[in-house]
């Protein structure tokens, strides 16, 4: 997965704890995208206002998660959970689609009941 976040924020406000918490962020929605996808994101802060954006591109659609918080923890908290969630309901709707066309297959392939 490509990944491109910029970060817009005072270096004193934006440090080693946040940029660990961000990449975890960003390895488990690695995780879960398809390897094709591109991600695109940016964090903006001015005195204490934050608000950030998801964007991730796969060839099955795009997941975009937007926020704001006046907490950099709270605002990648947000994104992720945000994001994620899209991504979750996309993988369970697909495997309940594929589940549905396994069991329509299998019953078409039942010999049909002698009178």
């Amino acid at each position: 997965m490509k990944e491109m976040v910029q970060v817009k924020v005072d270096k004193s406000e934006f440090n080693d704890i946040h940029e660990k918490k961000l990449n975890l962020v960003l390895y488990q929605v690695g995780l879960i995208v398809p390897k094709d996808s591109k991600l695109q994101g940016y964090i903006f802060g001015i005195n204490g206002k934050y608000e950030g954006r998801i964007h991730i591109k796969t060839r099955i659609g795009a997941f975009v998660a937007k926020a704001k918080s006046r907490n950099l923890f709270s605002l990648i908290a947000k994104l992720q959970s945000k994001v994620l969630r899209q991504i979750v309901n996309w993988r369970e709707k697909r495997a309940s689609i594929k589940r549905y066309q396994r069991r329509k297959h299998m019953l078409a392939l039942l010999p049909s009941p002698k009178e």
